[in-house]
């Protein structure tokens, strides 16, 4: 994402009076913009939940 490219940029200025620190990093977009742990059970869940049911569509035969 264009979010993870800036953040890596940030992170490798060589010149360390231009790079960010790492209160600055924390509170960049990509850091910021996490989903919290309660959104990614969620997600996931849905995921093999779908995946569980894909599967047992494909192997019934009538």
């Amino acid at each position: 994402s264009s979010k993870f490219h800036n953040f890596v940029e940030s992170c490798l200025i060589k010149d360390y009076t231009q790079r960010h620190n790492t209160e600055q990093l924390l509170k960049h977009p990509f850091i910021r913009d996490q989903p919290t742990e309660r959104q990614v059970r969620i997600q996931l869940k849905d995921h093999i939940d779908r995946h569980k049911k894909n599967k047992k569509s494909k192997f019934y035969i009538f």
